[in-house]
């Protein structure tokens, strides 16, 4: 049983002193009742009830620690009990006395400050009672004087017993606080956790995003992110323009009437300044909508929160903190297309203008001179001579095919497919070269297929795939020779990073998320819905393999098939 007892809190150190107190007062008794020469039968038979009755109240003290009346009653049945029992053992001079602490204790601890100085001041009186009975052969201030000792002893114990509970229940509300307050930390650090994470998957999203992809997509990757930083909150966006409904994207459901109300208040927003400013408005009773523009090189429209009121009120820095890097993340997503698209119209035109002034400055001054020579050929057809006529159209053909050849040329150097270059291959192969020649490992490449129709995208993404790979395994695997294999089916492109090293630790490799490690690799696999399998033994090598849909990594779907 005494094992059983908590000693790290109070009411554990209540209950150690009742069996303490019990095993004293029955030793002391039984030792002062054999001096004495009581009766041994009565006092074996005492001493088990004493013992038992004490078991038992433990047990219900056990039980009925949260019921009030409960604990009253037993109080009552404990404090009546140990009365008697010290007024047929010597009144205060009862080595029983001490057993009194034991419902005192429970007084102490378990009730309000009204409630137990009452029940302390009668039970002082009951105390004085029972040692005054006993001892009736002198008045009450002789007795009291007589008694001053061990009544001063008591009152002392119970002043100090009182003062170190009461501090004891400011350390527990204390900790309490301290308690919550870390458990709230530790929320917000596996928030900042999941969170850094995100951002590294953002970070890889906005490395791979193309201005080819469409703003819905590039909106639901945002508004998927807000979701998993605030769950619990439905993230919106209207884009710019938006004017009904039907072109609001959430990233959970949002019910008709609520979508009016959120797309009519956004574009109240668009029609307003051009700020980055929080503005909060209430759709419904108890629910608030916090709005804020999508602004870079130009106004994208606008995102926010569906968030209850109370909640937003009582965190609104924190809210308006999310809501500020969702908004700042999307004009990075959208000003990186809007870039891209017109980078590429300006290299286009750029283009245009050089292949204009190239055909111009050799192909059209040559064709130029071809008509004014054949022109004035014709105008003096009738004047020369046969052999005349023959030389200078064969100088007009001549002419024509020395424009044709400059014509060819410039198509030629503009088309890579026609000069057979295939600038990603070379860039794999030259880094797979040095890195050969750095580590003194034996690194093969086999690239099967056409890489030209890789988007820009997915060329960057499958080039860090590769030097990531191989890089690890030069500098972790200890391998000597290194395997690169990409196949471009019909259907799918499959990419092989195979070496004969010490094998990796799967487990420790997914805890590493800094830098580009696993972690970031599968972000890449996973921005283009590639699948991934590693295969890894120890002393065994490991073989990474990915499958990607080319519909997802090409240039053009129709290309595919």
């Amino acid at each position: 049983m005494l094992k059983k007892i908590e000693k790290n809190n109070i009411i554990g150190l209540i209950r150690l002193y009742r069996f303490i107190s019990i095993l004293l007062t029955v030793f002391i008794y039984a030792v002062h009742g054999l001096s004495m020469q009581y009766d041994v039968t009565v006092m074996v038979f005492l001493i088990i009830c004493v013992v038992l009755s004490n078991f038992i109240l433990h047990y219900l003290y056990m039980i009925s620690y949260h019921v009030k009346a409960r604990i009253h009653l037993l109080l009552f049945m404990e404090i009546l009990g140990i009365s008697f029992l010290m007024l047929f053992t010597g009144g205060l001079k009862s080595p029983f006395i001490w057993c009194f602490l034991n419902p005192l204790l429970i007084i102490s601890y378990h009730m309000e400050f009204y409630q137990k100085n009452m029940y302390l001041a009668a039970n002082f009186i009951v105390l004085c009672g029972i040692g005054y009975y006993v001892e009736r052969s002198m008045d009450i201030l002789e007795y009291l004087i007589s008694n001053s000792n061990i009544i001063l002893s008591y009152t002392l114990i119970l002043i100090l017993v009182n003062i170190v509970f009461e501090y004891n229940k400011r350390i527990m509300a204390n900790q309490k606080q301290l308690e919550a307050a870390y458990r709230k930390l530790e929320d917000y650090n596996k928030r900042i956790k999941g969170m850094t994470h995100d951002i590294l998957y953002m970070y890889e999203a906005v490395q791979s995003v193309s201005s080819r992809q469409d703003k819905k997509e590039i909106a639901g990757m945002i508004l998927n992110f807000a979701n998993r930083v605030l769950p619990r909150n439905i993230a919106f966006y209207v884009p710019e323009g938006c004017e009904e409904a039907e072109c609001l994207i959430s990233s959970k459901g949002i019910e008709p009437d609520m979508q009016n109300a959120v797309v009519d208040k956004a574009k109240d927003m668009n029609s307003g300044a051009l700020t980055k400013d929080v503005t909060v408005h209430t759709v419904r009773q108890g629910l608030a909508a916090a709005f804020i523009r999508v602004l870079g090189i130009r106004s994208y429209g606008i995102i926010g929160l569906l968030v209850p009121q109370d909640e937003f009120m009582a965190y609104r820095d924190e809210y308006e903190a999310n809501l500020l890097l969702f908004s700042q993340l999307g004009a990075t997503f959208f000003d990186k297309i809007e870039s891209e698209s017109i980078s590429t119209e300006l290299a286009v035109a750029d283009e245009q203008n050089r292949i204009a002034d190239d055909i111009h400055d050799s192909v059209v001054q040559r064709l130029f001179a071809s008509s004014c020579f054949g022109y004035d050929t014709i105008s003096k057809w009738n004047e020369i001579s046969d052999d005349a006529k023959k030389e200078q159209l064969t100088l007009i053909v001549e002419n024509i095919q020395s424009s044709l050849k400059d014509l060819r040329s410039t198509i030629y150097n503009l088309s890579s497919k026609k000069q057979e270059i295939h600038y990603f291959n070379e860039s794999v192969y030259n880094f797979l070269k040095d890195m050969e020649r750095l580590s003194n490992t034996n690194i093969s490449l086999d690239i099967a297929g056409d890489t030209d129709n890789l988007s820009l995208s997915a060329k960057k993404a499958l080039y860090r795939i590769i030097t990531e790979c191989t890089g690890n395994a030069i500098k972790h695997a200890k391998c000597k020779n290194i395997w690169v294999s990409m196949n471009i089916s019909d259907m799918q492109t499959l990419l092989s990073i195979r070496d004969d090293g010490i094998g990796l630790d799967l487990e420790k490799a997914e805890k590493e998320k800094n830098g580009l490690g696993l972690y970031n690799i599968k972000s890449l696999v996973r921005i283009f819905n590639g699948t991934m399998k590693i295969n890894s033994e120890s002393g065994m090598g490991t073989s990474i393999e990915m499958v990607f849909l080319n519909s997802d990594i090409f240039k053009n779907q129709s290309l595919v098939g």
